[in-house]
């Protein structure tokens, strides 16, 4: 099916992303932007553990990280919790209102308002 033939580059696109976020990441580990990029294309994959741990990673060393609070609330959103993504999303609207950060995080709180799936920026 023609669902397929746009799956499975997308998802070698994606593999690939990680790979040289990996690679990225072994000569700079501590890239706060890299471990929120590599965390988006591993969710895509499907590999939420280590998506989460990246995430985690970022925000340890940089915790007001409008793109990671972004990231970790559709993490928390795709697991059920509402109010945890919520919380993220609100965050960065506060703290930063004007940023594309607060923009992606106002329609992502639209999309939970409406009962919508999140995407996946």
């Amino acid at each position: 099916p023609a669902d397929g033939a746009v799956a499975r580059p997308m998802r070698k696109a994606w593999s690939g992303a990680v790979g040289e976020l990996g690679a990225a990441l072994m000569i700079a580990p501590g890239h706060p932007e890299w471990l929120v990029l590599r965390p988006s294309a591993r969710r895509a994959l499907g590999d939420n553990k280590a998506a989460r741990a990246d995430i985690d990673k970022a925000l340890r060393l940089k915790p007001d990280y409008d793109e990671a609070l972004v990231e970790r609330g559709a993490m928390e959103f795709d697991a059920g919790d509402r109010k945890a993504a919520r919380a993220d999303w609100r965050k960065v609207i506060m703290e930063a209102p004007k940023s594309a950060a607060a923009d992606a995080a106002r329609t992502h709180i639209e999309q939970l308002e409406l009962n919508a799936p999140v995407g996946k920026d």
